[in-house]
Protein backbone atom coordinates (compact mmCIF):
# COMPACT_ATOMS: atom_id res chain seq x y z
CA UNK A 1 0.00 0.00 0.00
CA UNK A 2 1.83 3.13 -1.32
CA UNK A 3 1.46 6.02 1.35
CA UNK A 4 0.54 9.26 -0.11
CA UNK A 5 2.58 12.91 0.39
CA UNK A 6 1.31 14.70 3.48
CA UNK A 7 1.50 18.09 4.74
CA UNK A 8 4.64 17.73 7.39
CA UNK A 9 2.93 18.58 10.79
CA UNK A 10 4.03 21.61 12.77
CA UNK A 11 6.41 20.46 15.75
CA UNK A 12 5.42 21.75 19.30
CA UNK A 13 8.41 24.02 19.75
CA UNK A 14 7.62 27.50 21.49
CA UNK A 15 9.80 30.89 20.67
CA UNK A 16 13.20 30.39 22.81
CA UNK A 17 13.84 32.07 26.16
CA UNK A 18 16.59 34.12 25.44
CA UNK A 19 19.60 33.74 28.21
CA UNK A 20 21.38 36.95 29.07
CA UNK A 21 24.74 36.07 31.05
CA UNK A 22 26.60 38.59 32.39
CA UNK A 23 30.72 37.99 32.85
CA UNK A 24 33.30 40.49 34.59
CA UNK A 25 36.81 39.92 33.48
CA UNK A 26 39.47 42.18 35.34
CA UNK A 27 38.14 45.92 34.85
CA UNK A 28 35.58 44.81 31.95
CA UNK A 29 31.97 43.58 31.75
CA UNK A 30 30.86 41.94 29.01
CA UNK A 31 27.15 41.11 28.34
CA UNK A 32 25.97 38.21 26.55
CA UNK A 33 22.60 37.19 24.63
CA UNK A 34 21.96 33.37 23.53
CA UNK A 35 26.01 33.20 23.73
CA UNK A 36 26.58 36.39 21.36
CA UNK A 37 28.50 39.42 22.77
CA UNK A 38 25.89 42.29 22.87
CA UNK A 39 27.78 44.94 24.63
CA UNK A 40 31.28 45.75 27.42
CA UNK A 41 31.46 48.45 29.29
CA UNK A 42 34.57 49.14 32.37
CA UNK A 43 33.39 47.88 35.59
CA UNK A 44 33.53 51.43 37.10
CA UNK A 45 30.79 53.20 34.45
CA UNK A 46 27.42 53.28 36.25
CA UNK A 47 26.35 55.08 33.90
CA UNK A 48 26.52 52.99 30.89
CA UNK A 49 25.68 50.21 33.34
CA UNK A 50 22.09 51.47 34.22
CA UNK A 51 21.12 52.27 30.41
CA UNK A 52 22.12 48.94 29.34
CA UNK A 53 19.72 47.31 32.23
CA UNK A 54 16.79 49.50 31.55
CA UNK A 55 17.03 48.73 27.52
CA UNK A 56 17.57 44.68 27.94
CA UNK A 57 14.07 45.29 30.72
CA UNK A 58 12.18 46.97 27.69
CA UNK A 59 12.98 44.58 25.26
CA UNK A 60 13.58 41.37 27.13
CA UNK A 61 11.26 38.64 27.55
CA UNK A 62 12.47 38.03 31.19
CA UNK A 63 11.20 38.68 34.84
CA UNK A 64 13.08 41.95 35.88
CA UNK A 65 14.10 39.91 38.83
CA UNK A 66 16.41 37.65 36.74
CA UNK A 67 17.82 40.62 34.46
CA UNK A 68 18.39 42.29 38.25
CA UNK A 69 19.88 40.00 39.51
CA UNK A 70 22.34 39.00 35.86
CA UNK A 71 23.80 42.27 37.12
CA UNK A 72 23.74 42.07 40.93
CA UNK A 73 21.08 45.02 41.15
CA UNK A 74 17.94 44.16 42.99
CA UNK A 75 14.33 43.84 41.41
CA UNK A 76 13.79 47.47 43.26
CA UNK A 77 16.51 49.15 41.88
CA UNK A 78 16.00 47.95 38.48
CA UNK A 79 12.54 49.02 38.48
CA UNK A 80 13.24 52.56 39.73
CA UNK A 81 15.42 53.08 36.99
CA UNK A 82 12.92 52.06 34.88
CA UNK A 83 10.71 54.50 36.12
CA UNK A 84 13.51 57.20 35.74
CA UNK A 85 14.40 56.66 32.31
CA UNK A 86 10.80 56.79 31.33
CA UNK A 87 10.38 60.34 32.76
CA UNK A 88 13.81 61.95 31.97
CA UNK A 89 15.60 59.65 29.61
CA UNK A 90 19.34 58.57 29.64
CA UNK A 91 20.22 61.97 31.12
CA UNK A 92 18.06 60.88 34.16
CA UNK A 93 20.12 57.65 34.51
CA UNK A 94 23.40 59.24 34.64
CA UNK A 95 25.04 59.41 38.28
CA UNK A 96 24.79 62.96 39.89
CA UNK A 97 27.66 64.44 41.68
CA UNK A 98 26.68 64.16 45.84
CA UNK A 99 27.12 67.06 48.57
CA UNK A 100 26.04 70.51 47.97
CA UNK A 101 25.31 71.66 44.81
CA UNK A 102 25.53 75.42 45.11
CA UNK A 103 28.04 78.02 44.96
CA UNK A 104 30.73 77.08 47.91
CA UNK A 105 30.18 79.51 51.20
CA UNK A 106 33.84 79.56 51.94
CA UNK A 107 35.14 82.29 49.61
CA UNK A 108 38.57 83.25 49.76
CA UNK A 109 38.17 86.33 51.88
CA UNK A 110 36.49 84.19 54.34
CA UNK A 111 39.40 81.52 53.98
CA UNK A 112 41.61 83.70 54.89
CA UNK A 113 40.03 85.23 58.02
CA UNK A 114 39.93 81.78 58.98
CA UNK A 115 43.40 81.37 59.04
CA UNK A 116 44.17 84.47 60.51
CA UNK A 117 41.75 83.63 63.68
CA UNK A 118 43.77 80.27 63.45
CA UNK A 119 46.79 81.58 64.00
CA UNK A 120 45.53 83.41 67.12
CA UNK A 121 45.08 79.97 68.86
CA UNK A 122 41.02 79.92 68.80
CA UNK A 123 39.61 76.48 67.98
CA UNK A 124 37.66 75.33 65.23
CA UNK A 125 33.92 76.10 66.93
CA UNK A 126 35.48 79.41 67.82
CA UNK A 127 36.54 80.29 64.68
CA UNK A 128 33.23 79.10 63.11
CA UNK A 129 30.86 81.15 65.18
CA UNK A 130 32.93 83.88 64.51
CA UNK A 131 33.24 84.22 60.58
CA UNK A 132 28.97 83.11 61.02
CA UNK A 133 25.96 85.54 59.94
CA UNK A 134 22.38 85.80 59.58
CA UNK A 135 21.87 83.31 56.60
CA UNK A 136 25.29 82.29 56.37
CA UNK A 137 26.48 79.67 58.79
CA UNK A 138 29.82 78.30 58.71
CA UNK A 139 30.25 74.82 60.50
CA UNK A 140 33.01 73.68 62.18
CA UNK A 141 33.40 70.81 59.89
CA UNK A 142 34.10 73.44 57.16
CA UNK A 143 36.23 75.38 58.82
CA UNK A 144 38.51 71.91 59.83
CA UNK A 145 38.66 71.05 56.15
CA UNK A 146 41.18 73.71 55.19
CA UNK A 147 43.52 73.27 58.13
CA UNK A 148 42.90 69.21 56.99
CA UNK A 149 46.27 69.19 54.65
CA UNK A 150 48.72 71.17 57.00
CA UNK A 151 50.84 69.23 58.68
CA UNK A 152 50.24 67.18 61.79
CA UNK A 153 52.99 67.30 64.76
CA UNK A 154 53.72 63.69 65.29
CA UNK A 155 52.39 61.89 68.29
CA UNK A 156 54.64 61.09 71.43
CA UNK A 157 55.98 57.85 71.74
CA UNK A 158 53.85 55.58 74.07
CA UNK A 159 55.21 55.15 77.64
CA UNK A 160 56.55 51.23 77.69
CA UNK A 161 54.25 48.86 80.09
CA UNK A 162 55.57 47.48 82.80
CA UNK A 163 54.50 44.90 85.13
CA UNK A 164 54.02 45.79 88.78
CA UNK A 165 56.52 43.82 90.63
CA UNK A 166 55.18 43.62 94.30
CA UNK A 167 57.42 43.79 96.89
CA UNK A 168 58.04 41.48 99.83
CA UNK A 169 55.86 42.18 102.82
CA UNK A 170 59.08 43.36 105.24
CA UNK A 171 61.02 45.62 102.55
CA UNK A 172 62.27 47.87 104.44
CA UNK A 173 62.32 49.76 100.64
CA UNK A 174 58.37 49.94 100.77
CA UNK A 175 57.91 51.07 104.13
CA UNK A 176 60.66 53.92 103.71
CA UNK A 177 58.53 54.89 100.68
CA UNK A 178 55.67 56.03 102.68
CA UNK A 179 55.54 59.82 103.68
CA UNK A 180 53.44 62.10 105.18
CA UNK A 181 52.30 64.98 103.22
CA UNK A 182 49.14 67.13 102.69
CA UNK A 183 45.82 66.03 103.04
CA UNK A 184 43.38 65.37 100.65
CA UNK A 185 39.54 65.62 100.88
CA UNK A 186 37.20 62.90 100.17
CA UNK A 187 33.84 62.23 100.57
CA UNK A 188 34.72 58.46 100.98
CA UNK A 189 37.24 58.59 104.00
CA UNK A 190 35.13 56.48 105.91
CA UNK A 191 35.80 53.86 103.69
CA UNK A 192 39.65 53.68 105.03
CA UNK A 193 38.73 51.98 108.17
CA UNK A 194 38.91 48.97 105.99
CA UNK A 195 41.99 49.01 105.57
CA UNK A 196 42.57 47.81 109.13
CA UNK A 197 40.43 44.87 109.18
CA UNK A 198 41.92 43.60 106.01
CA UNK A 199 45.58 43.77 106.83
CA UNK A 200 43.86 41.43 109.75
CA UNK A 201 43.15 39.15 107.37
CA UNK A 202 45.89 39.37 105.45
CA UNK A 203 44.61 39.75 102.41
CA UNK A 204 47.12 41.76 100.53
CA UNK A 205 49.99 38.95 101.71
CA UNK A 206 47.36 36.35 100.26
CA UNK A 207 46.65 38.02 96.84
CA UNK A 208 50.62 38.16 97.16
CA UNK A 209 51.19 34.50 97.71
CA UNK A 210 49.09 33.44 95.17
CA UNK A 211 51.08 35.44 92.78
CA UNK A 212 48.24 38.16 91.38
CA UNK A 213 48.60 39.82 88.54
CA UNK A 214 45.83 42.53 86.57
CA UNK A 215 47.88 42.30 83.54
CA UNK A 216 50.53 45.23 82.14
CA UNK A 217 50.25 47.93 83.73
CA UNK A 218 51.13 52.24 83.87
CA UNK A 219 49.71 53.28 87.25
CA UNK A 220 46.64 50.84 88.58
CA UNK A 221 48.96 47.06 89.98
CA UNK A 222 46.87 44.10 91.68
CA UNK A 223 46.74 45.98 95.07
CA UNK A 224 44.78 49.58 93.99
CA UNK A 225 43.05 46.71 91.51
CA UNK A 226 42.09 44.50 94.62
CA UNK A 227 41.34 47.60 96.96
CA UNK A 228 38.97 49.03 94.39
CA UNK A 229 37.06 45.76 94.04
CA UNK A 230 36.64 46.14 98.21
CA UNK A 231 35.70 50.02 98.49
CA UNK A 232 33.17 49.09 95.02
CA UNK A 233 31.93 46.39 97.52
CA UNK A 234 31.82 48.72 100.56
CA UNK A 235 30.08 51.75 99.36
CA UNK A 236 27.23 49.57 98.20
CA UNK A 237 27.31 50.46 94.42
CA UNK A 238 24.75 48.36 92.85
CA UNK A 239 27.03 46.82 90.36
CA UNK A 240 30.61 47.18 88.53
CA UNK A 241 28.93 49.37 86.08
CA UNK A 242 27.48 51.50 88.98
CA UNK A 243 31.17 52.87 89.81
CA UNK A 244 31.16 55.21 87.06
CA UNK A 245 28.45 57.14 89.32
CA UNK A 246 31.58 57.93 91.70
CA UNK A 247 33.41 60.79 91.82
CA UNK A 248 37.00 59.46 91.05
CA UNK A 249 38.90 62.28 92.11
CA UNK A 250 37.38 61.06 95.43
CA UNK A 251 37.84 57.46 95.33
CA UNK A 252 41.34 57.86 93.96
CA UNK A 253 42.04 59.01 97.48
CA UNK A 254 41.05 56.08 98.75
CA UNK A 255 43.93 54.03 96.75
CA UNK A 256 46.73 56.67 96.65
CA UNK A 257 45.90 57.92 93.43
CA UNK A 258 45.03 61.45 91.92
CA UNK A 259 42.26 59.34 90.12
CA UNK A 260 40.20 56.28 90.80
CA UNK A 261 40.35 53.73 87.39
CA UNK A 262 37.48 53.94 85.27
CA UNK A 263 34.81 51.13 84.86
CA UNK A 264 36.79 50.54 81.21
CA UNK A 265 40.38 49.64 83.08
CA UNK A 266 38.76 47.98 85.64
CA UNK A 267 36.55 45.89 84.16
CA UNK A 268 39.84 45.05 82.01
CA UNK A 269 42.08 44.10 85.23
CA UNK A 270 39.85 42.33 87.09
CA UNK A 271 39.25 39.85 84.26
CA UNK A 272 43.01 39.30 84.09
CA UNK A 273 43.36 39.33 88.00
CA UNK A 274 40.46 36.68 87.97
CA UNK A 275 42.52 34.61 85.34
CA UNK A 276 45.56 34.78 87.18
CA UNK A 277 44.59 33.26 90.84
CA UNK A 278 42.80 29.88 91.72
CA UNK A 279 39.63 30.28 93.63
CA UNK A 280 39.65 26.74 95.11
CA UNK A 281 43.39 28.20 96.68
CA UNK A 282 41.82 31.72 97.40
CA UNK A 283 39.55 30.22 99.22
CA UNK A 284 41.58 28.23 101.11
CA UNK A 285 44.01 30.55 101.85
CA UNK A 286 41.64 33.26 103.37
CA UNK A 287 39.93 30.56 105.52
CA UNK A 288 43.69 30.09 107.33
CA UNK A 289 43.43 33.66 108.65
CA UNK A 290 40.13 33.88 109.39
CA UNK A 291 40.35 30.55 111.68
CA UNK A 292 43.42 32.08 113.59
CA UNK A 293 41.49 35.50 113.68
CA UNK A 294 39.27 34.51 116.65
CA UNK A 295 38.89 30.68 117.12
CA UNK A 296 35.42 29.27 118.34
CA UNK A 297 36.26 26.29 120.60
CA UNK A 298 32.56 25.00 119.83
CA UNK A 299 34.10 23.38 116.91
CA UNK A 300 31.50 24.91 114.46
CA UNK A 301 32.14 27.78 112.10
CA UNK A 302 29.13 29.06 109.97
CA UNK A 303 30.77 30.74 106.83
CA UNK A 304 27.71 32.02 105.06
CA UNK A 305 24.34 32.03 104.95
CA UNK A 306 21.71 34.02 102.53
CA UNK A 307 18.78 33.26 102.61
CA UNK A 308 16.62 32.46 99.33
CA UNK A 309 12.87 33.16 98.99
CA UNK A 310 10.86 30.27 96.94
CA UNK A 311 7.76 31.70 94.76
CA UNK A 312 7.12 27.78 93.72
CA UNK A 313 4.40 26.14 93.78
CA UNK A 314 5.73 23.05 95.58
CA UNK A 315 5.66 22.91 99.36
CA UNK A 316 8.67 24.30 101.16
CA UNK A 317 9.16 25.57 104.75
CA UNK A 318 9.77 28.99 105.50
CA UNK A 319 12.40 30.73 107.00
CA UNK A 320 13.47 34.46 107.98
CA UNK A 321 14.30 37.28 104.98
CA UNK A 322 16.03 39.44 106.50
CA UNK A 323 15.44 42.11 103.20
CA UNK A 324 11.75 41.77 104.16
CA UNK A 325 11.86 40.99 107.65
CA UNK A 326 9.46 38.47 107.15
CA UNK A 327 8.94 34.84 107.67
CA UNK A 328 8.62 33.62 104.08
CA UNK A 329 8.63 30.29 102.11
CA UNK A 330 12.32 29.53 101.30
CA UNK A 331 15.41 28.20 101.68
CA UNK A 332 19.45 29.22 103.39
CA UNK A 333 22.17 28.55 101.95
CA UNK A 334 24.93 28.24 104.26
CA UNK A 335 28.05 26.20 104.53
CA UNK A 336 29.72 24.95 107.65
CA UNK A 337 33.11 23.33 109.03
CA UNK A 338 33.79 20.51 111.48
Amino acid sequence: MLLGMTSPLPLPIGPLTPRLEVVAVDDQRSVFLNGHLVARYPCDDKGTERVLVTQLAEVLALPDSQIAAAFGFHAVTLSRLRSQARQGGAAALMPRQTGPQGPSKMTPQLEARCRALRAQGLSLRAIAASVSRRGRTISHVRVAALFADEPTPPPQPALPLETEVPPEPDDPSTLAGAAWGEGRFTRYAGALLLYAALGRLDLWGVFQRLGAAPGPSRQFGWRQTVATLVFCLALRFRSLEDWKNGRRQDLGVLIAQPRGPSVLTLRTKLQALAESLDPLAFSREMLRPYLALEPVWEGLYYVDGHFCPDYGQHPTPCGWDAKRRLAVKGHTHGARLN
